[in-house]
């Protein structure tokens, strides 16, 4: 046989036996003990795709459940809230159209699956926009759901999550339109007032009237009444859904607590939207006397009484 011949069937085999570089799920291992649980990630992912492009993303689910544990995937869509106790809210297919709903634009590349315990399967999600896409943002979650065992009885299997999602928040470039500001700025949920005691949270509220995702930062300098800086609070990058007031609520550190705190305070808000390099600043002013300040004070105030008293019978009786 040509010698030719035998180096191309073998590099041909080879190739048979190589995963595909496109469109393969992929099984795998990995070392762990039986929790009862999966994991899904990542858990969140931020994607930019054009008018006409199409992407592929690659989500991985691990099972940490003792046996064989079959899995679901299906995709459901999500928006922002003006409710800020919600960052976001899962949107039934029924519920209508809506400018920022992704599962029209997304496909999964496998539906149902088995894995054992230590094993994981990476597979692909594809996000395709068409060519006459608006600009904007589109939002969706890969969720990957447990089913029960119906051979066991209910409440055996999986005894932790049965569901969990990877986020996807995918900007549809063009002529967007960026815009969020600060709708709020509270200390334990006022604009200002008199504290007695501690924890002491500050509360932002960060509204997106844009129609795309912002990733706002910034911090919170806490002054006070001679303007020094007692404290800094990083506020870390964080997303806001277009149409949506985002809550974030931060403690002032407990190391503070080393300060002798008393007295008036001035806390400012310096944000940074995420999409310009200035920051918008709000500023709040209140007053912290802890509350054995308060108690110590009105014991000083009923002893000086006492003796007060004392001394004016003692006056009285010496007068007579």
């Amino acid at each position: 046989m040509n010698i030719f011949k035998v180096i191309a069937a073998t590099l041909f085999s080879i190739a048979l036996m190589l995963p595909s570089a496109v469109g393969a799920y992929e099984f795998g291992t990995f070392a762990t003990e039986p929790n009862g649980d999966f994991i899904v990630g990542p858990a969140k992912t931020e994607i930019v795709v054009a008018p006409g492009e199409t992407k592929t993303h690659k989500i991985t689910v691990k099972s940490r459940i003792d046996g064989d544990q079959n899995f679901r995937v299906y995709v459901r869509d999500f928006v922002g809230s003006s409710n800020p106790s919600e960052v976001i809210s899962f949107v039934d297919e029924n519920s209508g159209i809506n400018p920022y709903f992704l599962s029209d634009y997304l496909s999964v590349e496998i539906n149902e699956f088995t894995l054992g315990l230590g094993e994981s399967l990476s597979f692909d999600v594809t996000i395709s926009v068409p060519e006459d896409a608006e600009p904007g943002g589109r939002y969706g979650a890969v969720l990957v759901s447990a089913l029960p065992d119906a051979s066991q009885p209910d409440g055996a299997g999986v005894s932790f999550f049965t569901e969990i999602g990877s986020l996807l928040l995918v900007r549809v470039d063009g002529d967007l339109d960026e815009f969020g500001y600060i709708e709020d700025f509270t200390v334990n949920g006022k604009k200002k007032g008199i504290f007695f005691q501690r924890p002491l949270k500050f509360e932002t509220f960060f509204r997106n009237a844009g129609n795309v995702h912002l990733i706002p930062y910034g911090q919170i300098v806490v002054s006070n009444t001679a303007g020094r800086e007692v404290s800094a609070i990083p506020i870390d990058a964080h997303f806001s859904l277009p149409d949506s007031v985002r809550l974030r609520s931060f403690d002032w550190p407990a190391e503070d607590e080393k300060i002798f705190l008393i007295g008036r305070y001035t806390a400012e808000l310096q944000m940074y939207p995420g999409y310009r390099d200035v920051p918008e600043v709000v500023s709040i002013t209140f007053w912290y006397i802890p509350i054995w300040f308060v108690l110590a004070f009105i014991a000083f105030v009923f002893l000086l009484s006492l003796i007060h008293s004392y001394f004016n019978r003692r006056y009285r009786r010496v007068r007579e």
